[in-house]
């Protein structure tokens, strides 16, 4: 296998041989892989970042500490940095070849021919990519589970995640045996939900591993490995772009490692189609910036509601249209992107009376979507579980029904509609000149075979085309390209919004302690950025952050927007302002954090 960049020849240098563990991944006569099983008792190997050492996910990665400085002195350099981090995904997923691929493809091989099952199953990203998986393999052995259901899918769901009782539930709702094996999914190892799955599923005799990215894990997990004999699948490439946002490097990693595992798919093939992809995606930075660009004049509208509490107009969102070979990646991108920058979730008929959504997607209309069911198969890619249909029901994802649904979606002056597709360019393009028409910007993301000989740009503010990109048979090249190139797009323009500082996520809610700490945390770290010594003790800032909550709280109840309890507490601090006067000083100066500091 061609070994990828300095992160590979590290591997091929200076991993101990022992990691090797005498497994061999082999290629057949017509090409496909082949795998060998060789047991060995120091499995499973390790793997760590050697350019960066040891670091988890959820710490900050060197290379975009100064991310949002520079993405507003340069968005291209600033993406260029987006697109480092991501080219390390390929360096993990070169060691899971080497050194998980042949065992697992082996245990995937024994669970098949005994007739038995395989369960991929996660929480939030993880879940999705779980979801995403199954629906590539098109077949009734491999099944994609996210937790809270199908509808979780679009509407991140809080709770199910560290709840281990849900997990055990999933077991029994799905007859688990001894016959099936399960691949849990958790970018962090630390999701409670997984721990219950794996502790239920060893009960009735099955096979569980874990594939996770971070070296530490809490020892509820580590239980797992020790004590019920879960096999772990450990690939860590270190942090990710912006702080503990696993929907990043961690979710591609997941979704590359365990697609190849489950369709098939040449991995040496795959490898070698994303090197190449990486240098068709650089070449695309000054679209992608324009796409940025769109977005950031969207939401900085003096008429737009993006920091507002509610809908005072119809101005400020962005409206996806994704062809049906597009849609999951998609929508999984606009659903995460609210809880990372704390923006408003998908909305659906139940929401009435509530903000929209900054960022929604919808299936593009082929004359034939006219119910609910038939946008909800083609999401999954199966149908929708019995016990979802009710609650799913609530989310119309289809253009056909776009306008009669509630709440409406502003498709019209003062907002993007971006049309999305992997090689259906006139299709998509007959919806985007409509909305074109009636005044909304417009976007068009596809990839095609060949340059296309007609002319775009009176349906298009800003058109990126990737055109040349190797395909493989189950489209695991093209999903992560596309996944790479949204993430790309949101993160610039929340960026740009300045929902981070630095390669942190400073519009955090600290709602419950856990995030209470990360923003005592957050506020410490903006400090030592501009190596300023901190005035309070880690107690006195721990209440102001609560105090500063409360207040915040206040205003929210009154229908008043306030920056984040991070950002307030900063400019309070180092200012020296009341909780008023911070506000003031924030909202003038767009919420940029750096501004506290430099006027």
């Amino acid at each position: 296998m061609k070994l990828y960049g300095f992160l590979g020849l590290y591997l091929l240098c200076f991993l101990p041989c022992s990691a090797c563990h005498g497994q061999n991944l082999g290629q057949s006569s017509d090409g496909q892989r082949t795998a060998v099983l060789t047991p060995n008792q120091n499995y499973p190997p390790t793997f760590s970042s050697p350019s960066l050492g040891y670091l988890s996910t959820e710490k900050s990665h060197p290379l975009t500490h100064d991310l949002s400085q520079v993405m507003h002195n340069d968005l291209k350099q600033g993406l260029k940095l987006l697109h480092e981090v991501d080219k390390q995904v390929l360096s993990g997923f070169e060691f899971f070849t080497t050194h998980y691929l042949p065992y697992l493809s082996a245990l995937v091989d024994k669970q098949f021919q005994a007739h038995g099952r395989c369960f991929l199953i996660g929480s939030g990203s993880s879940g999705r990519i779980a979801v995403d998986i199954a629906a590539k393999c098109a077949n009734d052995k491999v099944i994609g589970i996210i937790a809270g259901g199908d509808s979780a899918f679009i509407r991140a769901k809080e709770g199910f995640e560290d709840s281990e009782e849900d997990g055990r539930n999933l077991i029994t709702a799905h007859e688990i045996s001894a016959h099936d094996l399960l691949i849990l999914v958790s970018a962090s190892g630390s999701a409670s939900f997984n721990v219950g799955a794996a502790i239920a599923a060893k009960e009735k005799g099955a096979t569980v591993c874990y594939f996770y990215n971070s070296k530490e894990v809490p020892q509820k997990t580590e239980r797992l490995f020790t004590d019920y004999g879960v096999i772990p699948i450990l690939v860590d490439i270190g942090p990710q772009a912006i702080t503990g946002s696993t929907r990043l490097q961690a979710a591609s990693l997941a979704e590359l490692c365990l697609a190849c595992l489950l369709t098939q798919e040449n991995p040496d093939f795959l490898l070698q189609a994303l090197i190449a992809a990486n240098r068709l995606i650089e070449e695309q930075f000054p679209a992608i910036a324009s796409i940025i660009q769109l977005e950031q004049e969207v939401f900085s509208h003096p008429q737009a509601n993006f920091r507002k509490l509610h809908d005072e107009t119809s101005q400020g969102y962005v409206t996806f249209l994704a062809h049906k070979n597009a849609l999951r990646e998609v929508v999984m991108d606009t659903v995460e992107i609210p809880p990372t920058f704390s923006t408003n979730p998908p909305r659906g008929r139940n929401d009435w009376g509530k903000k929209r959504a900054e960022f929604q997607a919808f299936l593009t209309s082929d004359g034939n979507n006219f119910s609910w069911t038939c946008p909800w198969t083609t999401l999954l890619g199966r149908a929708v579980h019995p016990d979802d249909q009710q609650e799913v029901a609530q989310f119309n994802i289809s253009e056909a029904g776009l306008e009669t649904d509630i709440p409406f979606r502003p498709v019209g002056e003062g907002n993007l509609v971006i049309g999305v597709t992997k090689n259906s360019l006139r299709t998509i393009l007959c919806p985007i000149s409509h909305y074109k028409g009636g005044g909304a910007k417009t976007a068009l993301i596809a990839f095609t075979d060949h340059q296309n000989s007609f002319k775009m740009d009176p349906w298009c503010d800003a058109i990126l085309i990737v055109d040349g990109l190797q395909k493989d048979k189950s489209g695991i090249v093209e999903t992560i390209v596309l996944k790479q190139l949204l993430n790309m797009i949101s993160n610039g323009s929340m960026i740009m919004m300045n929902k981070v500082f630095g390669n942190q996520m400073v519009d955090v809610k600290p709602s419950n302690k856990k995030l209470i700490d990360r923003s005592t945390r957050l506020v410490q770290d903006v400090f030592t950025s501009y190596q300023i010594s901190f005035p309070l003790s880690s107690e006195e800032l721990y209440s102001k952050i609560i105090s500063i909550s409360k207040k915040k709280n206040e205003y929210d109840l009154q229908n008043t927007y306030t920056p984040s309890v991070v950002k307030i507490a900063v400019t309070m601090i180092y200012k020296n302002l009341n909780f008023e006067d911070a506000i003031e000083f924030l909202n003038t100066n767009q919420e940029q954090l750096e501004k506290v500091f430099t006027l």
